[in-house]
């Protein structure tokens, strides 16, 4: 737009701007690069690298205002090397399998996400009846394909399931292509998850993948603490990412799963702490990309 910046404009199925004419303002930096995608909603997701190679994500609804304060969300602050994909990719949490609740009472929510955008919903097995978690494992698989979106299981050493084996099966018992894995880095390695078994269960079973770091061993005995508010940057810590990462599919989704509550004022804010953290991993796909060797 004129004198820099993003703007946005809606129009109706005969094609006449609903927004003020030229358009809304949506973003106030200049601009190198951007890339565009829509929720079933119609809002637009858009990420935005500027001129100096910062890179933003923002979201837009159909009247023209921003989800996001600001200029968005800072995914990155050097974004010039980066050279794999940009994807927008909404993943829909808060559905668990859990005792005492059905899975049916998530409808309204499982709308939502669609509505939103979401792809994908992942889900934890809380349930310690290992029948009825089946079950309602297959009934929340089938509600989320209705909508369009894939399933994803993930586990944990404190869930009912919660180890890779248990995982699998629970998968293959459903015996569908809409759902599939999440395999979060710091879980997977903490219940005895090796590269080889996950080589022997075949890259297409992972629909998306958690990065972190950490010990490879627990550093306290309360590890939803740890899970939740204690974990490191990608290569800050012990566990094997790039041998993860090289065993699976490059085309798997892969995502941040970084709580550390104490790392946000030394890192100087949470925008720097999440800059770095993209940057990171950008730094461990480049890797593959570029075919260096795997340690």
């Amino acid at each position: 737009g004129a004198g820099g910046g993003v703007y946005v404009q809606h129009f109706d199925a005969a094609g006449v701007p609903q927004l003020t004419l030229g358009g809304v303002r949506v973003f106030n930096r200049s601009v190198q690069g951007m890339a565009v995608s829509t929720t079933t909603s119609g809002k637009l997701l858009l990420a935005l690298m500027t001129n100096n190679d910062s890179l933003f994500a923002q979201r837009v609804s159909t009247t023209g205002l921003n989800d996001f304060a600001g200029d968005g969300v800072l995914l990155a602050t050097d974004a010039s090397t980066f050279t794999t994909s940009l994807e927008v990719h909404p993943v829909g949490e808060g559905c668990i399998v859990r005792a005492g609740r059905d899975v049916r009472d998530y409808a309204r929510d499982l709308d939502l996400f669609a509505e939103l955008g979401a792809r994908q919903i992942s889900t934890v097995a809380m349930e310690p009846d290992a029948a009825r978690a089946q079950a309602q494992l297959a009934l929340l698989a089938e509600l989320v394909e209705q909508r369009d979106m894939e399933l994803t299981l993930e586990f944990a050493p404190p869930h009912s399931i919660n180890n890779l084996a248990m995982a699998l099966a629970a998968i293959r018992d459903i015996a569908s292509p809409t759902v599939r894995l999440t395999i979060d880095a710091m879980h997977f390695f903490r219940t005895d998850g090796s590269i080889e078994q996950l080589v022997l269960a075949g890259g297409d079973c992972v629909g998306h993948v958690q990065l972190c770091d950490a010990p490879l061993l627990p550093t306290t005995d309360d590890y939803y603490e740890e899970a939740c508010f204690g974990r490191e940057l990608p290569g800050d810590g012990e566990l094997p990412l790039r041998a993860l990462l090289a065993a699976l599919p490059r085309d798997v989704r892969v995502g941040l799963e970084i709580p550390m509550r104490h790392r946000i004022d030394a890192a100087g804010g949470l925008e720097l702490l999440v800059a770095r953290a993209v940057t990171l991993a950008r730094d461990l796909l480049e890797e593959l990309e570029d075919g260096s060797t795997i340690t």
